[in-house]
């Protein structure tokens, strides 16, 4: 994603330092990053269901990902980076595909230690541009229980599936069932039958350890399994990726079809969730027709009857763990906020939810029984609304983890992509006025700003109607435009020359640009945030003047959005001391809107 560094009024510069290509494993034919790697920093440890990395910024990377080996490079999303005294901090989960043996051969996992790789590039979106910074080896702990369900019970028999890292290559699995009777296998033997259980109620106990190491842990899952149903017949049934069921074999001479739910000690329930007039030898039931309206999970049977399920010459089929697919409703992604409601059907219960992957989102269960998912909000100081803390423009993902009563807990990934800020934005006053279009759209591909600002038609000092007039960034070296640093004041872009002539109240006439300098905004830490200096030389004057600007993009927990401009004089000493701190000031700062002292200016999206 392209990085957003905010609106300049006085001048915006981006000096990006000069690489060489560095003597290593480079999967590019571009530059690399310059930087001494023996001295470069990282670390990992496991912390249970998360891999935590801290690894320390490369001057010039826009990017950074990681891997298991060199051919398999997985970015690390923007907001998932947080930035903390010169270092990077994030997590990934161990249920990742990077976890997966078959998405990824790992590169080194041996006795309970796995070796990541972080990547960086110095492109906003890589594709194939990454260079190799380091290599990390993380211990591996069992902090967590193996996550196993089981299914199909036969006569004899049941299937182990396993739900999260135990899917992941090098894992060592023992299951203790019956009277002393044990049983050993790897995760590459998974799903697993386990055999020779008889046909009664009996309770699994489920260790597991890392290929390598010689103790299981002491972290360890029971699984109860229900006796065999005599009345299980061939009933065959296949779960559809949009929730549907097909059962299909079946016996004819039935008046009844329907599901039923299945508790953890294997009793059916006592009424189907679900039934319909039996009629062939096919049946595929629709979701919503099947369960209702929302979410639905859990262990469920299939069944041919004629009065009643209890009826000695009913039919079931095999246990089915059955989850629905998430139906979102009432869904709103916002610039910097997202929300949705995921229904949940009235056929069970959902105890508990949560987020992980993103701090800024939580979830909740609202007095419906309802899922609500929403993002967190911050207050920017104690009188102004609440804002987002999403970015705009960016892409996120992460999981709801769902714990339905009886059952287990659920992880379902969702994804979606955050609104721009384009459109006019306008601060008026009386007879001040001020306004600029905030534009996406055209920004070129190469360039590493997220928006351009350019004058608005509307703006009534704009008295030509020009739209060409890009106030920032007023020079974008990102494309190849040549710098106006130590340029002469009236050689400068119209642009530049109309903006000064628009707010300078501070000094008549600056002789020269002398420097720049650009940075994201670290207070906030986000991509819709910049703080930028200027130092300019007057044309009369042997001093420097040196202007603060800020440009902070709001959407509040109201829906409005605001760009807010704070521009200042710095520093002491001629120019401050005869009261021109500013280059103007707000005449009536409302802290509302933001506008904290006489230096903000809020101006309002134009809806």
């Amino acid at each position: 994603m392209k990085k957003y560094t905010g609106f300049i009024a006085i001048l915006l510069l981006m000096i990006l330092s000069g690489c060489s290509p560095m003597p290593y494993d480079d999967l590019s034919s571009s530059p690399g990053l310059e930087f001494i790697r023996e001295e470069y920093e990282i670390s990992a440890q496991d912390n249970g269901s998360e891999i935590e990395i801290k690894f320390a910024v490369i001057p010039d990377a826009k990017s950074y990902g990681y891997g298991t080996s060199s051919d398999y490079v997985v970015p690390f999303n923007t907001s998932a980076l947080k930035f903390d005294s010169g270092y990077y901090i994030t997590t990934i989960d161990k249920k990742s595909d990077v976890f997966k043996s078959e998405s990824s051969p790992l590169a080194k996992r041996d006795a309970g230690k796995l070796s990541f790789i972080i990547f960086a590039s110095r492109e906003v979106a890589p594709e194939d541009n990454w260079i190799i910074v380091k290599s990390v080896d993380v211990e591996l702990s069992l902090a967590e229980a193996p996550d196993f369900t089981t299914s199909n019970r036969k006569e004899d028999s049941v299937i182990l599936k396993a739900n999260s890292e135990s899917i992941a290559g090098g894992m060592e699995y023992k299951v203790d069932y019956g009277t002393g009777k044990s049983v050993t296998f790897s995760s590459s033997n998974l799903p697993y039958t386990l055999k020779g259980i008889g046909t009664d109620a009996l309770t699994l106990t489920v260790s597991h350890k890392y290929a390598g190491t010689s103790d299981y842990g002491t972290q360890t899952q029971s699984l109860t399994v229900s006796a065999y149903d005599e009345r299980q017949g061939a009933i065959e049934t296949e779960v559809g990726s949009d929730g549907s069921i097909t059962a299909s074999n079946l016996t004819s001479g039935y008046n009844n079809i329907g599901i039923f739910s299945v508790s953890s000690d294997g009793t059916l329930s006592s009424s189907p969730i679900y039934s319909q007039a039996y009629s062939s030898n096919s049946v595929t039931f629709n979701k919503t027709a099947t369960f209702g309206e929302g979410f639905y999970a859990g262990k469920i049977r299939v069944a041919l009857y004629n009065d009643s399920i209890d009826d000695a010459d009913a039919i079931l089929s095999a246990e089915i763990d059955y989850e629905s697919p998430l139906e979102k409703t009432n869904e709103n992604i916002g610039r910097q906020s997202y929300s949705v409601t995921i229904p949940v059907s009235d056929k069970i219960s959902v105890s508990n939810v949560s987020v992980s992957g993103n701090s800024n989102i939580a979830a909740s269960i609202d007095s419906d029984g309802n899922i609500q998912i929403n993002t967190n909000y911050k207050t920017i100081n104690a009188e102004a609304p609440q804002v987002g803390t999403l970015e705009s423009k960016s892409e996120y993902n992460f999981i709801l983890n769902i714990s339905v009563s009886g059952y287990r807990q659920i992880p379902k990934s969702i994804s979606f992509t955050t609104k721009s800020f384009d459109g006019e934005y306008i601060w008026e006053r009386g007879s001040m006025q001020f306004a600029v279009v905030v534009d996406s759209l055209n920004v070129p591909s190469a360039s590493d700003f997220e928006y351009y600002i350019f004058v608005s038609e509307n703006d009534v000092l704009n008295t030509d109607k020009r739209t060409d007039l890009r106030l920032a960034p007023l020079v974008d070296e990102s494309t190849g435009e040549a710098s106006v640093n130590n340029t002469p004041y009236n050689e400068a872009p119209a642009a530049y020359i109309w903006n000064n002539k628009k707010w300078n109240s501070a000094i008549d006439g600056i002789g020269k640009i002398d420097k720049v300098k650009s940075i994201k905004n670290n207070d906030t830490g986000s991509n819709d945030s910049l703080s930028t200096n200027v130092v300019t030389i007057p044309k009369t004057l042997p001093i420097e003047a040196e202007t603060k600007t800020t440009i902070d993009l709001y959407e509040t927990s109201t829906g409005k959005c605001y760009l807010i401009f704070y521009n200042k004089i710095q520093g002491s000493g001629w120019i401050v001391d005869t009261g021109n701190e500013a280059l103007n000031e707000n005449p009536l700062p409302d802290s509302a809107r933001f506008e904290i002292d006489p230096y903000h200016y809020a101006l309002e999206l134009q809806q």
